[in-house]
């Protein structure tokens, strides 16, 4: 674990992700991640943290394509963990953590699905185990209610 508390800094426009001892103020890791990083969320719990790609080079709507994928990397050594495929789902946008249930939420945009929605991913397995229409082309931020049962 990191002696001293971190900031990560995801390069929405590069492939970059940086930490940087907050202690100190220097950079202590930068590391090569997928393109066009976009939100992310820290579990304390298990010390990853998860950044959604939105697209795979441009910004909405001005974009080449979108992209699929959640990057999970471990704070304390700095290296990518896993990489989360949302397929046929595309454009994840804002994640959201719910640690009791094991869970985390990524909006999406308008897919083969139909209208974009949140999809729930197992954090163990790391596979998508629901999906849930917003109604909406291009839902973007949302929020989970404090008991977990409303977003």
């Amino acid at each position: 674990m990191s002696p001293h508390p971190q900031l990560a800094v995801l390069s929405q426009s590069g492939c970059r992700r940086s930490f940087f001892d907050l202690s100190t103020r220097t950079r202590t890791a930068r590391i090569d991640v997928l393109p066009e990083g976009h939100e992310l969320r820290f579990d304390p719990s298990s010390r990853l943290l998860y950044a959604s790609h939105t697209y795979r080079s441009g910004h909405w709507p001005a974009h080449a394509a979108e992209s699929h994928e959640i990057t999970v990397v471990d704070v304390d050594t700095h290296d990518v963990a896993d990489v989360i495929n949302l397929s046929p789902e595309h454009a994840p946008h804002e994640l959201l953590l719910d640690s009791d249930a094991g869970l985390l939420y990524a909006s999406v945009e308008e897919g083969p699905a139909g209208p974009g929605g949140l999809v729930a991913i197992d954090l163990e397995s790391r596979h998508m185990v629901r999906r849930i229409s917003a109604d909406a082309a291009i839902p973007h931020w949302a929020t989970l209610t404090a008991d977990g049962k409303k977003v």
